[in-house]
């Protein structure tokens, strides 16, 4: 790899640790991807889960379920999929909005934006970034799901 991650001293940490990065991750080949964003500009738009709550990495770490993905980027190959799994999760839970946002966002992950795990049983899959990456003005809202 010739490129760092965006939260590469992060990443580090937790290696040290002895979480493990995935094995499988690719080049996303411009990949065309959804995500669960807020309807406004939002500080948690486009941010890993352990930067947003804090508390859930010291969750895993006191369960031993310390893991890298935690500074990755949820996404999905498919927009319908996504829906439903929102919609499935949103039964159980309804604040899931207030964690994830209340839309879908579209756009295409280009090589340049960092390296995916390859999806295997479902069209969902994760992004590690780069360095410098930013998806906002590359992504834009195109389902309301509240």
């Amino acid at each position: 790899m010739n490129e760092r991650f965006k939260y590469q001293s992060e990443i580090d940490e937790l290696v040290k640790e002895g979480a493990e990065m995935p094995s499988n991750l690719v080049p996303p080949e411009e990949i065309q991807s959804y995500r669960y964003v807020f309807d406004k500009e939002h500080p948690h738009n486009h941010i890993p889960v352990y930067l947003i709550n804090p508390k859930r990495m010291l969750q895993h770490r006191k369960s031993d379920k310390l893991t890298c993905w935690g500074y990755s980027l949820s996404c999905f190959a498919d927009k319908e999929f996504a829906i439903e799994k929102f919609n499935k999760i949103s039964k159980h839970n309804k604040n899931f909005w207030k964690t994830v946002g209340n839309c879908i966002c579209s756009g295409a992950i280009q090589n340049s934006f960092g390296l995916i795990s390859k999806p295997v049983y479902t069209p969902h899959f994760v992004l590690f970034e780069f360095e410098g990456c930013d998806l906002s003005p590359h992504f834009e809202i195109i389902v309301s799901l509240i």
